[in-house]
C-alpha cells in the first residue's frame, strides 16, 4: 500500500472567479424603395477574473533544511544541525520522513508545505453593425443582402505566484502568460432565388457569402462559401 507522504495536508484548490458581461444594441427597421430592411448596431463587453489558492504542495527549500542533520539538545528537542551548530526553530524545523503521519508534528507540516497561488483573467470587448434586407424583386422571390462589420479585442492572463515560478515547489511549475490581440471583420452573403413553383422544384437558389478577417496577431483571411438549395415539394 502506497500513499503520498504528506497525506496529512491534502491537496486542496480554492477558485475565486468573478465574471462580468454586458450586452447592448440597438436594432430598427427602414423601408427602401418600399422593400423592408432591418439593423442592428451592438456592443459587448466580456471579463472574467479569478485568483487560485492551494495547499498540499511542498517546500522543497524548507524540506531540504527539514531532512538535513538534526539532533536533540539538551532540554531532548529534536532540532536542525549539529551540536555546537543549532540551527533556530524559526530557521528550520526537522521532518521524520520515515516515521508516518503519526511522527509529523504541527510545526514541521507548517514549515515544509508551501501554499500556492496564482491570478487569471480574460477580456472580450466587440462591436458590430449588421443590415439586411431586399435588393429587388425577381420572379422567384427577393433577392436579399445581409452584411456587417465586427471588431473584438481579446486579452488575457495566466499569472502564477512566483513561488511556483521558481519551480521550488512540488506544484506544477510555470511562467506568467499574457497575450493580446485585436480582429477586424466584414462579411457580404446574398440569397438569389432563381425557380419556384415549378415540377419538382418548389424552390432553387443560391447562396454565396464571404468574411474578411484581419488579425493583429498573423495577418488576414478570407473565407468564402457557395451553396444551392433545392426543395423539390412543399
Amino acid at each position: 500500500f502506497f500513499y503520498r507522504r504528506t497525506i496529512e495536508v491534502p491537496r486542496v484548490t480554492a477558485n475565486a472567479n468573478r465574471t462580468t458581461h454586458i450586452d447592448a444594441a440597438l436594432e430598427g427597421e427602414l423601408s427602401l424603395r418600399g422593400l423592408p430592411w432591418n439593423w442592428t448596431v451592438g456592443y459587448n463587453h466580456s471579463k472574467v477574473e479569478g485568483s487560485v489558492l492551494s495547499t498540499g504542495n511542498i517546500n522543497l527549500l524548507n524540506l531540504k533544511k527539514a531532512l538535513g542533520p538534526s539532533f536533540k539538545n539538551a532540554s531532548g528537542t529534536v532540532v536542525c544541525g549539529v551540536p555546537g551548530a543549532a540551527l533556530p526553530l524559526a530557521e528550520c524545523v526537522p521532518f521524520d520522513v520515515l516515521g508516518g503521519p503519526s511522527a509529523s508534528t504541527p510545526a514541521a507540516l507548517a514549515y515544509i508545505m508551501s501554499q500556492g497561488q496564482a491570478t487569471y483573467g480574460s477580456t472580450v470587448n466587440s462591436a458590430t453593425a449588421d443590415i439586411t434586407g431586399e435588393l429587388f424583386t425577381l420572379p422567384a422571390g427577393a433577392l436579399a443582402v445581409a452584411a456587417g462589420l465586427e471588431k473584438r479585442d481579446v486579452s488575457g492572463y495566466d499569472r502564477p505566484g512566483q513561488f511556483e515560478q521558481s519551480g521550488y515547489s512540488t506544484d506544477l511549475a510555470g511562467n506568467s502568460t499574457v497575450g493580446r490581440y485585436t480582429v477586424k471583420e466584414a462579411y457580404l452573403e446574398v440569397q438569389v432565388p432563381l425557380l419556384k413553383s415549378m415540377p419538382l422544384i418548389e424552390s432553387l437558389s443560391v447562396n454565396v457569402a464571404s468574411r474578411y478577417s484581419e488579425y493583429s496577431s498573423y495577418g488576414t483571411s478570407t473565407n468564402s462559401k457557395a451553396s444551392l438549395m433545392w426543395k423539390p415539394i412543399k
